[in-house]
């Protein structure tokens, strides 16, 4: 037979210390930020707004102005873009933006989802950049064919 544990000491207690007087026992771990989150969802979202409104208003200008007919008549003549050159600038300068803007939202999103700060706002963040261009690209198709 087995021999009964010491008496005052129980064979199963659970192993619970008692902290020094005057101290107090540590908190529990403290939550994370979602400033990581905030930041890649803020930075899709106001890209996105900011690349729609660009991109619909060149295609209105495109329409109205029949710049994309006269380059469709002429063969792929540039010329005929010559009325709406200030909007071809604005276009390609949003472009290049918005592209370095959503590839930063992406990494956010990434670095938000991996260390669990802000998770769910970085996954939207990641959707609206990935998607960010296709929906620009509608906004000035559609403007230009409404106007056009």
């Amino acid at each position: 037979m087995s021999t009964p544990p010491p008496a005052g000491n129980p064979a199963f207690a659970a192993p619970y210390r008692v902290p020094p007087p005057g101290t107090l026992p540590p908190s529990p771990a403290a939550r994370r930020s979602r400033a990581v989150g905030i930041a890649a969802a803020a930075t899709a979202a106001l890209t996105l707004c900011a690349a729609v409104i660009a991109n619909a208003l060149a295609g209105a200008r495109f329409g109205a102005s029949g710049a994309i007919a006269d380059l469709l008549a002429s063969g792929g003549d540039l010329r005929a873009l010559s009325p709406v050159r200030g909007w071809v600038l604005v276009v390609e300068i949003v472009f290049w933006s918005a592209a370095a803007l959503w590839t930063a939202a992406i990494v956010l999103g990434i670095v938000a989802v991996v260390g669990r700060r802000g998770r769910a706002l970085g996954v939207a963040a990641i959707v609206t950049a990935a998607l960010g261009p296709v929906v620009a690209l509608a906004a000035g198709s559609a403007a230009l064919a409404v106007t056009g």
